[in-house]
């Protein structure tokens, strides 16, 4: 059986972020694949933690947490990580940007493993839209860099960071993260939304994603307010786990008179959520910066069950969202784009978009594509 580490900087086993839901989801597909896999992140505890479940080990390794996405190993557990490390087949390394995952893609080489790096956001901590964060910039795209240039193989989701990194287009492959089978499915499930096929009820903009700050959800309430001035009629329902901002959002929410306008639902079942989605008119995605939206699962939702998509002109959104098309783009942190946009969106509800990006995958394509890279480094090393 191929051993195969999937390396991050956070828990993925309890993380809500998006990309974490990515990496969950190429563990799940490469276990049914019959890959030993193996998870290795970083543990802000003193003792290595392992749990075996179903052809896949969590192996957490104890780290000194400085940040969110600063973790530094800790030195008495080296040996046990280079141990890890020469028992797999394969390494690869999702977001090298972190101290972490740097230094388990580093040590991968040093053991000469063959190595895939998955970068998103190439450089856009340069950017980002938190001043503060701009200054940790450098550090990650030096570590980015160096990470590509070591690789075997690079993996991106998007044209966005393709053409950012065609410097290494020899050994770069592009591989979109796929969404849940059931997307394709023309059957609905729950009625989570009981009121969106009345004859009187509202048209719905639905917000998929994390409640935080960098998601842009106070610009878009901002911009639902705009619509009651301009006398559009809406409802606004957001599902999503909190990430630490809710308690403004309901601030917000009370601030602008918004009570009767906005529905929070917290985080739904795959289900739930493409019955949402289905009773939505449409999407909206209002980020704030390039590195939030490396590629955005949402979009891939929501146009695979023909749904407009209203997003921030930021990351992979800049090449995936064709204005007219199948959405509308909108300068990011403006309330006053977004509110324009999401009434011509309204307007046209009833339209179908007319062209579906040919990135949005199921996850049995992506993991097909991504198996047969590794089957090609793992022939490579035999030959050697």
């Amino acid at each position: 059986m191929k051993v195969v580490a999937q390396v991050y900087h956070n828990t993925i086993l309890s993380a809500i972020g998006g990309h974490e839901y990515v990496v969950r989801q190429f563990c799940k597909k490469l276990a049914e694949k019959q890959y030993k896999v193996i998870i290795v992140c970083a543990l802000p505890a003193s003792k290595m933690c392992t749990l075996d479940t179903n052809n896949i080990t969590f192996v957490g390794i104890p780290a000194f947490k400085l940040h969110s996405r600063i973790h530094v190993i800790r030195p008495s557990c080296l040996r046990q990580l280079i141990k890890l490390v020469k028992y797999t087949d394969i390494i690869h390394v999702h977001s090298p940007d972190s101290p972490f995952t740097f230094f388990v893609a580093l040590l991968a080489k040093l053991v000469r493993k063959k190595l895939v790096v998955t970068i998103l956001a190439y450089a856009d901590d340069l950017k980002h839209h938190d001043k503060v964060k701009r200054l940790y910039g450098l550090i990650t795209a030096i570590l980015q860099t160096i990470s590509a240039q070591i690789s075997n193989t690079i993996h991106v989701e998007s044209v966005y960071d393709l053409i950012k990194l065609y410097k290494f287009k020899n050994k770069i492959v592009l591989i979109p993260p796929g969404i849940n089978a059931l997307f394709f499915s023309k059957k609905s499930y729950s009625k989570r939304v009981n009121t969106a096929n009345e004859a009187n009820s509202k048209p719905i903009i639905l917000y998929i994603g994390r409640i935080h700050r960098a998601k842009g959800i106070d610009v878009l309430l901002k911009a639902c307010h705009l619509l009651i001035k301009k006398g559009v009629a809406y409802r606004l329902v957001v599902i999503g786990s909190d990430d630490g901002y809710l308690a403004s959002v309901y601030k917000l929410i009370k601030e602008l008179g918004l009570e009767d306008n906005v529905e929070i639902l917290g985080r739904v079942s795959e289900k739930e959520k493409i019955d949402l989605i289905d009773n939505a008119h449409v999407i909206v995605v209002p980020s704030l910066s390039d590195i939030v939206e490396a590629y955005s699962l949402v979009t891939s939702e929501a146009w695979s069950r023909g749904k407009w998509v209203v997003a921030s002109r930021v990351g992979a959104l800049k090449y995936r969202v064709k204005d007219g098309l199948n959405g509308y783009l909108v300068k990011p942190g403006d309330p006053v784009d977004l509110a324009s946009r999401l009434a011509m969106a309204l307007k046209n509800r009833y339209l179908h978009p007319k062209m579906v990006p040919k990135d949005v995958w199921s996850w049995d394509k992506t993991i097909s594509v991504i198996t047969t890279i590794y089957n090609k480094l793992l022939v490579t090393s035999k030959r050697k």
